[in-house]
């Protein structure tokens, strides 16, 4: 998970710059408080849907392992099954990530080598489109079963 205390430039960078060091460092104290008091932070509402997914298998993953019950209502009939459906969403929701996209796009790696090449460039944002299709489709299914077990995630 992405946390508050990361640093935007290299770490060179803030030895010519003191003065964006403090800042930085008064920001990230600003959005630990809110993410302490509130759950999140100003950095979270820039891309919701990045700290989302970001989030989100997180947190599916943790309940799956240390959770203690499981829905018998909806047919589940042990713990173990009802973690492999958390598992199963939360696997389907990480494969939406900018992450699972760049390690799904075979020309990512020659791409940001060499990122001047026009005809790598091209294939990367074509595999890049058809990447972002397939996400799509992922993500609308794992949505909905998210939103029927929603009801049931808690512990």
């Amino acid at each position: 998970m992405n946390t508050v205390f990361t640093y935007p430039y290299a770490r060179n960078f803030y030895l010519r710059h003191p003065f964006k060091l403090i800042k930085h460092f008064c920001a990230n104290i600003k959005y630990a408080w809110q993410r302490a008091t509130k759950g999140y932070c100003t950095q979270d509402t820039w891309d919701i849907d990045v700290w989302f997914l970001k989030t989100m298998p997180s947190m599916l993953y943790e309940l799956a392992e240390k959770g203690n019950s499981y829905p018998e209502q909806l047919g589940f009939s042990s713990r173990a099954q009802w973690a492999r459906k958390l598992r199963d969403i939360a696997n389907d929701l990480y494969k939406c990530t900018e992450e699972a996209a760049d390690q799904l796009n075979e020309f990512s790696e020659a791409y940001f080598t060499d990122v001047y090449n026009r005809e790598l460039a091209k294939k990367y944002l074509d595999r890049r489109i058809e990447i972002y299709k397939e996400q799509e489709v992922i993500r609308e299914e794992a949505f909905q079963e998210l939103a029927k077990y929603l009801p049931y995630l808690w512990d």
